[in-house]
């Protein structure tokens, strides 16, 4: 049978069931409020300690940064490999003459 009054659910609009309402939302406020000044203070630490590593606590400085900091590690990296094929091939070259100098005793 349909519902004679305005709502579906007459027990929702009850003054209790607004004030349980009213109050989960005003807990829920309180927890983001709490977040939101926990969140703002480890920002200020973490720009703060930008400051006093990089001398800037700028997100774009930060980040050009770090990109600078990549590339120069990929070129290092990249150094350090070719480094390491000279030494091994030159290994290789030893190794192939001390073997020819054995055969030829």
């Amino acid at each position: 049978m349909p519902s004679s009054g305005h709502h579906d659910h007459p027990t929702d609009d009850s003054i209790e069931a607004l004030t349980r309402r009213y109050q989960e939302l005003e807990k829920t406020r309180m927890q983001a409020d709490v977040a939101l000044e926990h969140a703002t203070a480890r920002l200020e630490e973490l720009k703060a300690e930008a400051r006093e590593t990089y001398n800037t606590d700028d997100l774009e400085e930060l980040q050009k940064r770090l990109e600078e900091m990549e590339a120069d590690n990929a070129r290092k990296r990249a150094e350090y490999l070719a480094a390491l094929e000279k030494i091994e091939s030159g290994l290789q070259k030893l190794e192939g003459t001390e073997g020819k100098d054995d055969d030829e005793s």
